[in-house]
């Protein structure tokens, strides 16, 4: 895989991982602005998966084997030490 491609690649994943967690956002306040219990059992499950598998920007306990941003990490280690 060219340095091009891979580098395309992370600055796409960066972007859908934004967005996913803006739309997330977005959701959880639409539920909020509607039903505090479906907000609190969003909060406490969906959401919470949601955010959780992006990254570990979070401020839930734990975190998840693999993220979104470990895959991100793993794509610019691998070219690296490919290029080496």
């Amino acid at each position: 895989m060219s340095r091009k491609t891979v580098y395309e690649a992370i600055d796409e994943l960066l972007d859908i991982k934004d967005g996913m967690r803006t739309l997330a956002d977005k959701a959880l306040r639409l539920v909020r602005e509607n039903d505090k219990y479906e907000y609190e059992r969003a909060k406490a499950y969906w959401y919470a998966n949601i955010i959780m598998a992006l990254d570990d920007d979070h401020d839930y306990l734990g975190r998840n084997m693999s993220t979104l941003q470990d895959a991100i990490e793993a794509l610019e280690e691998n070219d690296e030490s490919e290029t080496e």
